[in-house]
């Protein structure tokens, strides 16, 4: 059975958050290896990663943070989006991105961002398009937002 949790670094026990962490640092897609090197650090107060896991197995990521792979003044990000390929086309990557989302609202955030180039993905869940921007490799990257009503 597939179960997603949304973990804050500080309530997660230092076992469970190192296993997680070399899980995510295994998937073979630098964003993860990204997100697990930030989980190696300390992760900010309001910061949260979001799992899929089946069972104990990491099968799919996601993460509330302050900063992504842009520098502009928006904040917080939904970043990181990632499901294993094997378990692809089962909706795991929304179940993420609704998970992350609701944990955004309980930290009573007003907005959340995204930085992509997906195309219509996420705007099935709620974002909108906001402008253009460019990250820190030189990409082209879109910016979406999507107001959290509380």
């Amino acid at each position: 059975m597939i179960t997603f949790v949304t973990l804050n670094q500080v309530a997660t026990s230092p076992q469970n958050w190192v296993s997680y962490t070399q899980q995510i640092d295994a998937f073979d897609w630098n964003g993860a290896k990204f997100l697990a090197n930030k989980m190696k650090k300390q992760l900010g107060e309001k910061e949260r990663v979001t799992l899929a896991l089946d069972g104990e197995q990491v099968i799919g990521i996601g993460a509330l943070v302050n900063k992504d792979i842009v520098e502009i003044p928006e904040t917080p990000y939904f970043s990181t989006l990632y499901v294993l390929p094997s378990y692809r086309n089962y909706h795991f990557a929304r179940k993420i991105v609704r998970k992350t989302v609701s944990e955004a609202k309980n930290l009573n955030y007003k907005q959340i961002y995204v930085v992509t180039q997906l195309e219509n993905f996420y705007e099935k869940l709620g974002f909108t398009y906001k402008k253009q921007v460019i990250d820190f490799m030189g990409r082209e990257m879109k910016l979406y937002r999507q107001e959290l009503l509380l």
